[in-house]
């Protein structure tokens, strides 16, 4: 039998989960700048989706280390990500912000690119939230030279 109740699963405020989940992106960030590939994985749950703007989905850690490899290699650098709501109940959280990018469109031009994301995740088996699934959406395909 169904249940037609709407209550909503109880919303926690832990702030060392926030502060858990703010250093984990933090260390994520820190490895983008220095180009450390394992770094930046560190922060994925092993089965984890990216779904990057106008391109298809990713699923995995192969599959994420060629996507940041590549976003790497296209000259994307001095990210920053400001966090607008954490939330989280029990083992799930969700993580919602902006960010901004840096990217050399042509060399020696940096182009900033800002936009918003959002994030799903996961307490693993090792006691550690990692983002099972993420996606964002970059302002810079709304400029009318990126059409």
């Amino acid at each position: 039998m169904f249940s037609t109740s709407t209550a909503r699963p109880l919303l926690f405020q832990d702030e060392n989960i926030k502060a858990e989940i703010r250093a984990s992106m933090s260390q994520s960030v820190s490895a983008f700048e220095q180009g450390d590939l394992e770094g930046i994985l560190r922060v994925y749950a092993p089965d984890a989706v990216v779904l990057p703007p106008n391109s298809p989905a990713v699923q995995g850690i192969p599959a994420i280390r060629q996507l940041w490899k590549s976003l790497l290699a296209a000259g994307y650098r001095n990210a920053a990500f400001q966090f607008d709501q954490i939330m989280h109940w029990g083992d799930i959280a969700l993580v919602i912000g902006r960010y901004t990018v840096q990217i050399f469109t042509v060399p020696g031009v940096l182009e900033v690119d800002r936009g918003r994301y959002v994030a799903h995740w996961r307490r693993t088996a090792d006691g550690l939230y990692r983002v099972t699934l993420s996606l964002w959406s970059s302002d810079r395909w709304n400029q009318p030279s990126h059409k």
